[in-house]
């Protein structure tokens, strides 16, 4: 019981040749039967991976960290942007190079960032590009 309701501990585990890994959920679901079980493990084990992607974005990443937040458009946009390049380097990193460069797989991810980098320092602009500005998009 937690307060008035009745919380139901769900314990699931899985064990692979490398590790055994012990799952904890509550619910306050009732009637929990083997397929509800299953759902309900299912749901936490995905939102336990988009926390790990705000965890890795708060603390070992972009460093996503309340002092952004003193000016509430600036940090929304600032995150929006960080997230955007978030999805590109993913897209860049696991849907293009590890699966065309067999390199690519054995490197980490901080390697592939490192040879990204330096091939785009090494790489010159034509000198034809635009002129660098910003682009508005207006919206009614």
């Amino acid at each position: 019981m937690l307060g008035d309701a009745t919380i139901n501990a769900i314990l699931a585990g899985q064990i692979t040749a490398t590790a055994a890994t012990l799952y904890a959920f509550l619910t306050n679901f009732s009637n929990l039967t083997p397929a509800r079980v299953t759902a309900i493990t299912s749901f936490g084990r995905e939102r336990h991976r988009i926390e790990d992607h705000f965890n890795t974005e708060k603390n070992h990443g972009i460093g996503l960290e309340h002092v952004f937040c003193a000016e509430t458009t600036a940090a929304n946009n600032y995150y929006t942007m960080l997230q955007v390049a978030r999805i590109l380097w993913i897209l860049v990193c696991h849907g293009f190079l590890k699966r065309v460069y067999d390199w690519a797989r054995r490197a980490t991810e901080q390697g592939l960032a490192r040879a990204v980098w330096e091939g785009l320092r090494a790489r010159r602009l034509p000198p034809d590009l635009p002129p660098l500005g910003q682009v508005r998009f207006g919206f009614s």
